[in-house]
Parts: structure tokens; sequence; C-alpha cells
């Protein structure tokens, strides 16, 4: 006797109520986009497939100014605003450590207006949301049940780790911004190195491998910082030692640190599964920001932090 679940009839209620899903899903997937330029600024649009764009519709935008801005111009430019744009975010770098931009809600000619009475954004783009796509994505999967995969989502996944609805706000907008032009949804790319580690250290009852993986970022998109960034010291849990650190704990754990929140993270091999304390973690940190460090210019030695795992 089989225990799977039956398909839905695509008579039934449920079955319809599934393709509506499944169609509404695919179409916010299906845009077209163009672009052009205003008062020097490359200005990009994302229109939905057989949808039509109406003078009076308001959008969100996410506009980008040059790298080396300071607080002050990102606030400059979101002065006098046009009669009916609304700002939703500055983003400015002593507070998001982030490139600067500023994302506001406005029609295309109030953008328009705006771009060309404040000169000196670099680009701007209307803000692709994937929060609308991620709930109804949450919806299939509830009309399916349990043991459906809705259609679009890696085969024996759930719904996506880190969706950019569960990021905080500064980063949720920069993000969407990306997420328009690339198939990786992250702020940053994610590069590893192995290292061999001077051990045994005061107080370590672990043992060999002396290992350390260090977890990085790399440029993704040309406003991402990659200058410098804080360090997360990770310690095991009782399964994940040995090689099983990079096998257990990267894609859902580290990778995700890494990508979206721009941390460097160090982790270390054991011998054994029970025997990792804060003073490994400490050790760890300790080692990477040592003078002969590969990775002291990429660090903020300032900025630390350690978190353990369970199981």
């Amino acid at each position: 006797c089989s225990a799977d679940q039956p398909e839905p009839n695509e008579g039934s209620a449920q079955g319809r109520k599934i393709n509506l899903l499944q169609t509404k899903s695919q179409s916010l997937l299906n845009l077209a986009s163009h672009s052009e330029v205003v008062a020097g600024v490359n200005i990009t649009l994302h229109n939905a497939l057989g949808s039509e764009r109406r003078p009076e519709d308001k959008h969100r935008w996410v506009v980008t100014l040059p790298k080396t801005c300071s607080d002050a111009d990102v606030h400059a430019f979101a002065a006098g605003m046009p009669s009916g744009a609304t700002p939703l975010f500055l983003g400015t770098p002593s507070n998001t450590g982030l490139p600067c931009v500023l994302a506001l809600e406005a029609t295309e000619a109030e953008l328009h207006e705006q771009v060309k009475t404040h000169p000196g954004a670099e680009s701007a783009q209307m803000d692709f949301q994937w929060e609308e796509h991620h709930a109804l994505l949450a919806e299939m999967a509830v009309a399916v049940g349990a043991a459906g995969n809705p259609e679009g989502l890696p085969e024996g996944e759930g719904l996506p780790d880190v969706p950019p609805s569960l990021l905080p706000e500064d980063r949720r907008r920069v993000a969407s911004l990306a997420e328009a032009n690339t198939k990786r949804r992250a702020i940053w790319s994610m590069a590893e190195q192995e290292h061999q580690i001077p051990g045994p250290w005061p107080n370590s009852n672990c043992g060999g491998p002396y290992r350390a993986y260090v977890f990085y970022p790399t440029e993704i998109h040309d406003w991402a910082n990659v200058s410098k960034h804080p360090v997360i010291s990770v310690a095991h849990g009782y399964t994940q030692f040995g090689v099983r650190v990079k096998n257990q704990l990267v894609a859902g754990f580290i990778r995700p640190m890494v990508e979206w929140g721009g941390y460097i993270v160090v982790a270390h091999e054991t011998a054994q599964g029970w025997c990792d304390t804060s003073n490994d973690m400490l050790y760890m940190l300790d080692w990477i920001k040592q003078d002969d460090s590969p990775y002291k210019d990429i660090i903020l030695p300032d900025k630390t932090a350690v978190v353990g795992y369970s199981m």
C-alpha cells in the first residue's frame, strides 16, 4: 500500500487553485526589461510580459550613487523630491556599510525629474520584487501539501533559504536591484580557502587535524563593498567535526552569512565532535588577525564575533 499523497486532480478545487497560483507565479518571472538614459543616468525598467505600464503608475526605484559618495551626498540627493514622490530608504555608508543608494516610490516622470534636478546618480532601476513570488510559492506548498514540490523549486528542497523578506531593510532593497540582473540572489560571492594552522594551542583539547577553513566575500556586483569585512569564528556542533564542517554547515549556515551579510567566516576541523570550546573559537580569531595572516588586509580586527552551533 503506497503512502504517497495523490496528485491533485486538475478539475478539483485544489487543482484549479494550484494552476492559478502557478500561472500567477510564472507571470512574475516573465519580465521584459529595457533601459533608457535620462540626464546621463541609465534607467532600467522591468515590465511583466503582456502588461502595460501607465504614466500614473507608482513604482519603487533604487538609485545608486558613486562608490566615493558620502552620507551628505545621499541626503542631498534625497532633498527636494518632486511632489508625489516618496523616499523609502537612504543607504548611507556610515549606517549600512553598503554603497550609497536611495530607494523611492515615484512615477517614471517623477523619477526623471529627480535625476534631472539632482545630478550625480550613476543608475536607477525599477525595484524588482521577489517577496510576492516567494509568498506565492509558499501558498502553493500549502495547496499541494507537505509531500508536494511546487514548480520552480529544486527537487527535494523547501522554500529558498534567506528570502529577501527576512533580511534587514537596507540589504533587502539593494539585493532586489541585484536580482534583476543576475541569477545569483546574493550581494557577494563566496570564496573559500583551506589552511594548515599551528597546533596544538593553549587550552585546546581537540587534537588534530589543525586545519582551518576560511570563507570570505568576493565581488559579484560592482557596487558591493569588498574592502574590509567583520569576522565570525564558527564552532561546529557535535556531529560536524572533521570534514563535516564543509559538508553540513556551509550551505544553510555559513554561506548566507558570507553572501548576504558580508562576513568572513573561519571554521576549523577537530578530531572529535565534543571538544569545540570558546578557547578554540577565540584562537581562530587570533590566528586570522595575526600580522602574517593572508586575510589581514580584508578583515576588520575590531569587529569580530563567535557563533556556536548545536548538533
